[in-house]
């Protein structure tokens, strides 16, 4: 991510989602690499499927900093 990356760096977030899906570290890396895509809708599905996630399996709701960084990835 340090060098713009976003495609590489992307792929580097997924592996860690697939590893642990309830990893908020990883789903933030990985919706701002899909914002600087320019993959808003991707940015969108990852958080809503994140949110789901931690429901189901934790009965939690994710961190004030995801959903911060959520909001403003989708600011315009």
């Amino acid at each position: 991510m340090k060098e713009e990356c976003w495609t590489d760096a992307a792929d580097a977030w997924r592996r860690l989602v697939a590893r642990d899906e309830l990893d908020e570290r990883a789903y933030r890396g990985l919706m701002t690499c899909h914002a600087r895509l320019g993959e808003r809708s991707q940015v969108q599905q990852l958080y809503q499927r994140m949110e789901r996630l931690l429901q189901k399996e934790l009965e939690a709701k994710p961190a004030p900093e995801t959903v911060q960084l959520y909001k403003r990835l989708l600011s315009p």
